[in-house]
């Protein structure tokens, strides 16, 4: 059972559009920045504090974004932050679903996630599409 819902879940998602996205009170930044973001090897957007955010491990969408846009696997993630917590540097913060992605990036400003795409709206600028 704990193998069936993980593939009935990537299923749900195969084909449904996705966008990276930062509130509109900040510059977007572009694509090609997104892996330095999410290393917070990039810390901001103009004037903008960029806070990164991750759905949870268990969620088909963070291993496509990870390996797809981000061009990392998850055990170099993991190596990465492992020494990056030596140097004082977490992790981008981790949320459970698109729902509290949403919830989060409206409340943070220079917050920068992913979001299923039918919940963008004017209020945010879009990084970039994509879909699994």
């Amino acid at each position: 059972m704990r193998v069936l819902l993980p593939l009935l879940f990537a299923t749900l998602l195969w084909g449904e559009k996705w966008s990276m996205v930062i509130d509109r009170s900040c510059e977007p930044p572009k694509q090609e920045m997104l892996q330095n973001i999410y290393l917070k090897k990039q810390r901001f957007s103009g004037t903008c504090r960029l806070v990164p955010l991750n759905l949870s491990a268990k969620n088909p969408m963070r291993a496509y974004v990870m390996n797809s846009i981000l061009k990392m696997s998850h055990t170099s993630w993991n190596y990465y932050y492992n020494e990056m917590h030596f140097k004082g540097v977490d992790p981008p913060k981790t949320v459970d679903s698109p729902e509290a992605m949403l919830k989060y990036l409206l409340r943070i400003k220079g917050a920068i996630g992913y979001i299923p795409s039918h919940l963008v709206d004017d209020r945010f600028y879009v990084v970039l599409e994509f879909s699994l």
